[in-house]
This record gives structure tokens, C-alpha cells and sequence, in this order.
């Protein structure tokens, strides 16, 4: 969806500078971020740091 609203908004732009249309429709639109907790992360995807001992014994 990403790709496609920024493409409908680069068609509408150009259609502004030629004249072809008076107002971008798409100029106030915007996707939605999905919000994720702690629990919808896989253990794979959390980065995984080391504490202060770990790194002294790295």
C-alpha cells in the first residue's frame, strides 16, 4: 500500500504543475502504522544486547 499511495501522490503533483487539476486530493492522506506490543515480537526479531559482564568476558 506503501508504494501505491506514494505513487498516486507523485501522479497527482504532476498533475497540479500542469494545471490539469486544481487541488491534490491526495495531499492530507496517510497510512495508518499497525502499533505492536512486547508480545507480538518473536524472540528472533528482539536484537539482543549484552549486559556489562558479558561484554568484559567478550
Amino acid at each position: 500500500m506503501k508504494g501505491i499511495n506514494r505513487t498516486d501522490k507523485m501522479i497527482f503533483r504532476k498533475a497540479l504543475e500542469l494545471e490539469l487539476i486544481k487541488k491534490d486530493p491526495t495531499e492530507f492522506t496517510y497510512l495508518k502504522k499497525d502499533k505492536k506490543s512486547l508480545n507480538d515480537f518473536e524472540e528472533n526479531e528482539i536484537p539482543k544486547y549484552m549486559e556489562k559482564e558479558e561484554l568484559s568476558l567478550f
